[in-house]
């Protein structure tokens, strides 16, 4: 027979995606809080029922001659029979809620992951776009600097040419003798 005490004692093993430790011991708990109350109600109406039937004296008379009913019990071997029969309901609808956890915990679990492959394409696109104009701005960049390195050279080339050297800087000097 199960008991509180072993409902309270029982350990499971971990597992990679199993159930959540907190709820399967805060379900536990209550289970052998409901064993232990059904426990104690269960030995004081036996208590009860021996007191009662030692006052009074009598044993339980037959109903006017009538055999009582299929499977009828009365008394504490009544309640023999139904705490185990409740027992085997709990346990029962703690499978069944474990169960339901667990499914729960899969639909979680494959949710989840839906999720992350979504957000790891995202961000593989967002990627694939970031890099693509920084590639687009570099290679902007560098035909603008090509285009005026090129522009540059022919200004020193048709400055050496023409006897000047003043280089880059003879574009400037030019304008300053046009002032004065």
């Amino acid at each position: 027979m199960l008991t509180p005490l072993d409902v309270h004692r029982k350990e499971f093993q971990r597992v990679f995606r199993g159930y959540s430790e907190q709820e399967v011991d805060d379900f536990l708990t209550r289970v052998a809080e409901v064993m232990e109350r059904l426990y104690r109600e269960n030995e004081q109406l036996r208590a009860s029922s021996r007191a009662a039937e030692k006052a009074a004296g009598v044993r339980e008379l037959p109903s006017e001659g009538l055999p009582p009913p299929a499977g009828y019990q009365s008394g504490p071997e009544r309640v023999d029979t139904q705490v185990p029969e409740l027992l085997k309901e709990m346990e029962n609808i703690a499978g069944a809620a474990l169960a339901e956890t667990a499914r729960q915990a899969e639909e979680t679990v494959l949710h989840t992951e839906q999720r992350m492959a979504d957000l790891v394409v995202q961000v593989e696109n967002k990627t694939r776009y970031i890099l693509d104009e920084a590639e687009k701005r570099l290679e902007a960049l560098l035909s603008g600097a090509a285009e005026r390195f090129r522009v540059l050279l022919s200004e020193k080339a048709g400055n050496e040419k023409g006897g000047t050297t003043g280089g880059i800087l003879s574009p400037v000097k030019k304008t300053r003798k046009k002032r004065a």
